[in-house]
């Protein structure tokens, strides 16, 4: 752990030399209890991960080759974990994409894809890349079908809004426009105010309706925060307030407490403060 600190320390100064020198420390000390009778799983699990971000920091100096070399012997090793080496796999895939490689990128792709492990994140990213590189090749027709097909397997909410979405702008670069409407009206009623929604209306040419500005309600003017909200904007003690607001906020159990503390961020005129809260509230 204080190997991996001293090295993101480097990393978020974009020291990229020394952040270099202390991944190879830590692999090298990783490498040393690769046979230890207790530490020998965990170790070898971190030094791939290790390996993989050294790859990737030579990368992003510019050094694709050497990068692609480290990850290109890693996936030829036995002992490789199905999340390292899918892992791998996806970076040597972004590779050939800077390439414009799209052919190779989607080989390497379909490889990842093939291996089973459980992180649930990349496997989307996965997913997504082999369709968005059809599209890259202009193969609109296939790739509709594969965001179709990824779409119906799977049950992550947000994901498949995307899926969604670039399948009907596949569909409309095949000219098939009626179908490509059809999606976005359901992406629209589906969640009108995600990315995609709102992406979708415009794509409609729909004008927005404004929201019903309702005034607040007797319960929520009478509320204990909504007195201080008065207070603190009484006081002009407005950073006091929207501390105060964005501690009560984190502290909400459910979407009703978050519903009667909302409208109190429109009161002090907090309108990122308020969408950043509308937005946590699950879809």
């Amino acid at each position: 752990k204080s190997l991996k600190r001293i090295k993101m320390s480097y990393k978020n100064q974009r020291n990229r030399k020394q952040h270099l020198k202390e991944i190879k420390r830590m692999g090298l000390y990783l490498k040393k209890y690769w046979k230890h009778p207790k530490f020998s799983t965990e170790a070898k699990t971190a030094w791939w991960d290790n390996e993989i971000s050294h790859a990737r920091a030579i990368w992003t100096m510019h050094k694709r080759k050497k990068g692609a070399k480290i990850l290109k012997n890693l996936i030829k090793e036995k002992e490789i974990p199905p999340y390292g080496h899918a892992y791998a796999l996806f970076i040597l895939a972004s590779m050939e994409i800077e390439k414009k490689d799209f052919n190779k990128a989607i080989s390497y792709l379909n490889k990842a894809n093939s291996i089973e492990f459980k992180d649930k994140k990349l496997r989307e990213k996965i997913s997504w890349s082999i369709g968005w590189n059809l599209f890259l090749l202009n193969k609109f027709k296939e790739s509709a079908s594969y965001f179709n097909k990824e779409n119906k397997k799977n049950n992550s909410y947000f994901f498949n809004l995307k899926l969604k979405f670039w399948e009907s702008i596949a569909l409309e670069k095949m000219g098939k426009e009626k179908k490509a409407e059809a999606l976005w009206m359901d992406i629209y009623k589906k969640n009108p105010y995600s990315y995609y929604g709102i992406i979708s209306r415009l794509k409609l040419n729909k004008p927005f309706e404004p929201f019903d500005s309702s005034p607040l309600s007797s319960e929520q003017i009478q509320s204990e925060e909504s007195k201080l909200i008065d207070f603190f904007i009484s006081t002009d003690e407005i950073k006091l307030a929207k501390k105060f607001l964005s501690k009560k906020s984190s502290y909400a159990k459910s979407i009703s407490e978050l519903k009667r503390l909302i409208p109190l961020y429109n009161k002090l005129k907090w309108h990122k403060g308020l969408l950043n809260k509308f937005y946590s509230i699950e879809a």
